[in-house]
């Protein structure tokens, strides 16, 4: 996701943020693995690597956004411009602070 960020590619990687955050269990947590073919987590649980590298993610995700927007003269921050990315924001948020 965060290559796919550096990259300017930030709609395919806010859909892989937010699939990824689709797949934490009722209280946000995530274990150290996923098993695709069984669609269930696998491995250590709770994995505090995989919840660090998930809020980096979203901060990556919204530094970007911001330098997009300075460098295109458009208004970031609060998102009261562009409802979209206030929802995006709203989910970086929420998953950093584990709700849903």
């Amino acid at each position: 996701m965060d290559n796919l960020a550096l990259q300017g590619r930030l709609d395919e990687a806010h859909d892989m943020f937010e699939r990824l955050i689709g797949l934490a269990n009722n209280v946000g947590l995530l274990a150290e693995e996923y098993e695709t073919v069984a669609k269930r987590m696998v491995g250590n649980f709770p994995q505090a690597f995989t919840h660090v590298a998930l809020v980096h993610t979203g901060l990556n995700l919204m530094r970007v956004e911001e330098e997009m927007a300075k460098a295109t003269g458009q208004p970031s921050g609060d998102g009261s411009q562009d409802p979209a990315a206030q929802t995006r924001s709203d989910a970086v948020m929420d998953a950093a602070s584990g709700r849903q």
